[in-house]
């Protein structure tokens, strides 16, 4: 990936806005030789628009597009929301209708509740269960057997965790399908 330098001879800056590494576009903006840009403006150069999705190019974190305004970093579809449709409401989130993390289309982000969000990641299957999320101590062919020790031969829960190496808690939610309910 080439890195762009900044447009003032001999500076070998990272380019920032409009050409200028940041000392440069202040300098200039100060001096009143180039206007600010708005925050719009800002924004949308950081954004590639595609058919579909309108996809942030900028920094992010986990996918989600970060954007530096009023001295702190904000998620880049929240901001596009409000742009579009104004301050959130307290308590809401910006979701995703796309499911892609950079996108930042109005028409694509609605508000809702985090727990809107959870149902809407549960309703698409994009939920991670059992094995899938990476952090299981127990396996689909585990689950199975703790189930049929138990139902069948009496196995005690306590003595299950111990030959297991989980906690009593972690046996009751298995039992119970609380936990590992898809096997």
């Amino acid at each position: 990936m080439i890195e762009l330098k900044c447009a003032v001879n001999g500076c070998v800056g990272k380019y920032r806005s409009r050409g200028y590494c940041r000392p440069h576009y202040d300098r200039l903006v100060k001096a009143g030789m180039i206007k600010p840009l708005t925050l719009e403006e800002r924004f949308w150069t950081k954004v590639n628009k595609t058919d579909y999705c309108w996809l942030w190019t900028s920094c992010s974190i986990r996918g989600y597009g970060r954007f530096f305004l009023s001295g702190s970093t904000q998620v880049a579809h929240r901001v596009s929301w409000e742009i579009h449709n104004g301050e959130i409401p307290d308590g809401l989130c910006v979701l995703h209708k796309c499911d892609v993390r950079n996108c930042v289309n109005p028409s694509h982000l609605f508000l809702g509740t985090n727990q809107d969000n959870v149902d809407d990641k549960v309703a698409k299957g994009r939920q991670l269960k059992g094995e899938a999320t990476g952090r299981a101590k127990l396996t689909d062919e585990k689950v199975v057997e703790i189930r049929n020790k138990h139902a069948v031969d009496g196995v005690a829960q306590c003595r299950l965790a111990a030959m297991y190496n989980v906690t009593q808690a972690t046996i009751f939610a298995v039992i119970n399908r609380k936990t590992w309910a898809h096997v």
